[in-house]
């Protein structure tokens, strides 16, 4: 069928009447463009379904042997937002322990039973300490239990 336009008239070679009918006269300059594709050797392979698929730009650029548009390029990363000005963010004050048990030193004993450590307290001087670790020493060594229960 011949498509007459008044600055490029054209005859299908790929499309029949019966695809033609009922075409406006955009749908048919666009498959004109995929006609003359198709008639090119290095696009005889094309499928026509993929041509189609194709904006008028592509083809044009198919039919003038430059490269494709190119696509729109990703929007350009938005760097951070300068925070707002305004009433600080209270900072959080660490967990620490109660600042009459922070100036009271302790001494921590402990003793190693059965592949285990045993803990037997918290001392205020290490000669306690020392006397607690040495009677469960003598317990532990005697076969008795090492804490005493009350």
């Amino acid at each position: 069928m011949a498509y007459k336009h008044p600055e490029h008239p054209h005859t299908f070679d790929y499309f029949t009447e019966s695809d033609l009918d009922g075409c406006g006269f955009i749908e048919l300059n666009h498959l004109a463009y995929v006609d003359r594709v198709k008639m090119l050797p290095r696009y005889a392979g094309a499928e026509v379904s993929t041509l189609e698929l194709m904006t008028d730009e592509q083809l044009r650029a198919m039919l003038s042997n430059e490269p494709a548009p190119a696509k729109p390029a990703s929007p350009v990363p938005v760097a951070p937002r300068e925070p707002v000005q305004g009433s600080p963010i209270p900072r959080v004050r660490p967990r620490t322990l109660p600042e009459w048990r922070e100036a009271i030193p302790r001494y921590r004993a402990q003793l190693w039973h059965e592949g285990k450590p045993v803990h037997l307290g918290y001392f205020m001087t290490e000669q306690v300490r020392d006397e607690v670790v040495i009677e469960a020493r003598a317990r532990r060594d005697m076969g008795l239990p090492i804490r005493l229960t009350k």
